[in-house]
């Protein structure tokens, strides 16, 4: 999964039909009296990462922080393009397109997403960075549970790979770096 900047074309129409966010972003209230996108308050440009998304009659959204990736994901579920995740295997990705769907308030690939998620494998390898994204996704309400259920998935699986000292000391030493999360790891609960 390469970075890739793009532009989605996407009708003002269908997002605001699947985010209420959209639906406030494009209201009258806040697009002016005229409700023609010039307020001086709000320049309809909004920084993200990911290339544009460009809206019919609206100026382009931009944005920044998420995986080009993930943006790419998640505004063609809008667009109820039938996107396939099989060819995903970033938790990094997988990861950022929950959060846009968080941010937006449109939860329509949760399922597919979750669901994809599940089956990537984890290893002693990413087992710190899937544990990370488990504590993040934990403190977004509606992924809680899922979260939880990660978190467990990982302890299980340190708890059979890290079976003698040298074991331990080897996972320590892999993941100096994370020692805060590797002790989360370790704990009992």
């Amino acid at each position: 999964e390469g970075e890739r900047d793009s532009t989605i074309f996407i009708s003002k129409e269908t997002l605001t039909k699947q985010s209420p966010v959209f639906a406030a972003m494009f209201s009258k209230h806040w697009q002016g009296a005229a409700g023609d996108g010039k307020s001086a308050e709000n320049s309809n440009k909004e920084k993200c990462k990911a290339g544009a998304v460009k809206i019919a009659e609206v100026e382009e959204i931009t944005i920044e922080g998420y995986h080009p990736q993930a943006a790419h994901i998640f505004f063609n579920y809008l667009k109820n393009c039938n996107c396939s995740l099989k060819h995903c295997s970033s938790f990094e990705i997988l990861e950022d397109v929950l959060m846009l769907m968080d941010f937006y308030n449109s939860y329509s690939p949760l399922q597919e997403v979750t669901a994809r998620i599940e089956l990537l494998p984890v290893t002693m390898q990413n087992l710190v960075q899937v544990f990370e994204m488990s504590e993040r996704l934990s403190q977004v309400s509606v992924y809680q549970n899922f979260g939880r259920l990660i978190k467990v998935q990982c302890r299980q699986i340190a708890r059979s790979n890290i079976t003698s000292r040298p074991l331990l000391v080897k996972f320590c030493l892999q993941n100096r770096e994370s020692m805060e999360t590797v002790a989360k790891i370790l704990e009992s609960n």
